[in-house]
C-alpha cells in the first residue's frame, strides 16, 4: 500500500485545449496528497476481467478501421455497400440558442452512411475527452501511467450492458444501494450475478453498512464470490434522489479501495444539480466525482445525454483507465459495432455550434426549468398530501422519493387505486434490491408533466389515499 505522503512522478499536463473554465485541475491527486485517501493501487486487471471477456480479444474488424483510417489506403476487402446507395444528399437542423441553421453534408454526411469504429466519431470524442478533463479536474489523458479514454455507448443503460459482460461471470457478485436503478437487477439475472444492497441514508451509502457487509461476506454469503464492483448514482440517485457529499465518497473510495472494489460510477444527473455549490457563471455544479479522485484506477464512470439533452438519441459516454477500457471499449465493438452515426453527427453538430460556454449556458437554463418544476410539485405536495406522505427535497435530477403513509404495498396502491384513473407512477418494488419486497414508497417524476396536469394528479392520489385511511 502506497503512503499518502508519496508523491506522485506522473508529469501533471494541464492543456484543455479550447476550453477555459476556472476550475481547479487535478482533483485525483488533491484528496491522496492531502492523505484523505489512502491509495491500493490496482496492480492486476485480469481477476475483475470475465472469461467471456478474456477469451474473444480484440475485434480484428476495429484494428482493420484503424488502419483504413490512414490517408491514401485503398480496399478491395471491405464488406460496405457503394457510396453510390447512399440516399442522404444534406441534413438541415434547426437547433436551439443558435441562430444560425447547420448544414451536414462532406465528411460528415459520408460518415453518416457508412460503418465506423470504437470510440466514436473523433471529433465528438475529443470533445467529451477534454468536457471529462476539465469536468473532473483529470490529468492529460496520454500522461504515462495514468491514461485514460472515452468510449461512446448506446445510451447509459448500453454502457452496463458491456460493462456486465466485460466484467461478471455467472456466480459473480455486485454490491448496489439497497434502492437503485432497476435496470441493474435486469442485467444481474442474465448474466447470473448475485447482487447486495447497502443500507442508504440522504447521504447515499452509509459507510459502516458497506464496511460490514464487506468484512463478513464469507460468514454471511457462503458459496458466493466476493464482490467485483460497488454501482453507484451519486447525484439525485435514482430512485431517492440522495446526494453524495464528498467526505461520503471519501469514505466509500476509501473501503472499496481497502477490499479492492471496483467503482461504477453511473451519473445521468450531474448536469441537473439544483442546489449547492455554483461556478463563477451561476450554474450548479455539485460536488466531485469517484473519478476525479480515482488514485488507484478502479473507477469506471457513465455519463449519458438521455436525461439533460435528448433521449431518443440513445447516446452515452463511458471513461475509465485504459486497461479497462481497452476490455470493456471491445465489449461495445463485439456487441452493436458501434454507436450510431447519425446520432454522432447529430450531437456533435449541437455542440460544435454551441461551444463549451454555450453548452453550460444550456445546462444553467434546463437546471432553473427544473427548480421551477421541482418547486411547483412540491407546492402540490403541501397543498394536497399534507400528512399523507414522507418526503425529501431534492437537490437534483428528476424525481421525488414519496413514503405513502399507511400503505404497506405501493404495488397494491398503484394498481389497485391509480390504474383505474389512468395514472402512473413509479412502484417501489421496481427499484428494491431485495426482489418482490413489500414496500411503501413510490418515485413521482416532475420534469415533463405540464403543471395543470400534475395538480389533477395529486388530487387522484389524495383522494386514494385518503379511502385506505378512512377504511
Amino acid at each position: 500500500m502506497i503512503s499518502p505522503n508519496t508523491k506522485s512522478t506522473s508529469p501533471i499536463q494541464t492543456n484543455i485545449n479550447d476550453l477555459n473554465i476556472n476550475e481547479e485541475k487535478n482533483k485525483e491527486l488533491k484528496y491522496y496528497e492531502k492523505g484523505e485517501i489512502i491509495s491500493n493501487p490496482i496492480t492486476n486487471y485480469q481477476p475483475f476481467f470475465s472469461v467471456r471477456n478474456i477469451s474473444f480479444g480484440f475485434q480484428e474488424s476495429v484494428r482493420l478501421k484503424a488502419f483504413l483510417s490512414q490517408k491514401d489506403v485503398i480496399s478491395l476487402g471491405a464488406g460496405e455497400p457503394s457510396p453510390e446507395f447512399f440516399p442522404l444528399n444534406e441534413i438541415k437542423l434547426n437547433v436551439k440558442n443558435f441562430e444560425k441553421e447547420i448544414v451536414i453534408n462532406g465528411e460528415e454526411l459520408h460518415y453518416i452512411q457508412s460503418y465506423s469504429i470504437v470510440p466514436g466519431y473523433y471529433k465528438l470524442v475529443k470533445w467529451l475527452t477534454n468536457l471529462q478533463r476539465e469536468t473532473h479536474g483529470l490529468q492529460n489523458e496520454n500522461t504515462p501511467g495514468r491514461e485514460w479514454n472515452v468510449v461512446l455507448t448506446h445510451g447509459a443503460q448500453g454502457a452496463l450492458d458491456c460493462i456486465f459482460k466485460a466484467l461478471f461471470d455467472r456466480n459473480d457478485s455486485i454490491l448496489t444501494e439497497n434502492f437503485t436503478y432497476g435496470g441493474v437487477f435486469g442485467f444481474c439475472a442474465p448474466h447470473g450475478v448475485n447482487f447486495e444492497g447497502i443500507d442508504m441514508d440522504e447521504r447515499g451509502i452509509i459507510p459502516k453498512n458497506l464496511e460490514k457487509v464487506l468484512k463478513n461476506w464469507k460468514e454471511f454469503h457462503k458459496g458466493l464470490n466476493f464482490p467485483k464492483a460497488l454501482y453507484i448514482i451519486p447525484n439525485a440517485q435514482n430512485p431517492t434522489a440522495a446526494q453524495y457529499d464528498i467526505q461520503r465518497k471519501i469514505e466509500i473510495y476509501n473501503i472499496c479501495s481497502k477490499y479492492n472494489l471496483l467503482i461504477i460510477e453511473d451519473d445521468p444527473h450531474i448536469f441537473l444539480q439544483l442546489d449547492g455549490k455554483k461556478d463563477i457563471n451561476g450554474r450548479f455544479i455539485g460536488e466531485e466525482s469517484f473519478l476525479s479522485m480515482d488514485i488507484d484506477k478502479r473507477v469506471i464512470r457513465i455519463d449519458t445525454f438521455s436525461k439533460f439533452l435528448t433521449s431518443g438519441v440513445r447516446l452515452g459516454f463511458l471513461t475509465t483507465w485504459n486497461l479497462l477500457y481497452r476490455q470493456i471499449s471491445a465489449e461495445v465493438g463485439n456487441s452493436i459495432y458501434h454507436t450510431s452515426n447519425l446520432a454522432q453527427i447529430v450531437i456533435w453538430k449541437i455542440l460544435e455550434s454551441w461551444g463549451i460556454q454555450g453548452f453550460y449556458s444550456y445546462v444553467k437554463r434546463n437546471q432553473q426549468l427544473m427548480i421551477k418544476k421541482r418547486d411547483f410539485m412540491k407546492s402540490m405536495f403541501e397543498k394536497y398530501l399534507n400528512g399523507l406522505v414522507e418526503y425529501n427535497n431534492p437537490k437534483g435530477g428528476l424525481y421525488f422519493w414519496v413514503k405513502l403513509l399507511g400503505v404497506e404495498c405501493s404495488n397494491t396502491f398503484v394498481t389497485e387505486y391509480l390504474y383505474p384513473n389512468k395514472l402512473l407512477l413509479c412502484m417501489g418494488v421496481n427499484f428494491s434490491s431485495i426482489r418482490n419486497h413489500k414496500t411503501p414508497y413510490v418515485r413521482f417524476t416532475f420534469s415533463f408533466v405540464p403543471d395543470e396536469e400534475v395538480e389533477k394528479c395529486f388530487v387522484i392520489i389524495k383522494d386514494a389515499l385518503l379511502k385506505i385511511k378512512d377504511k
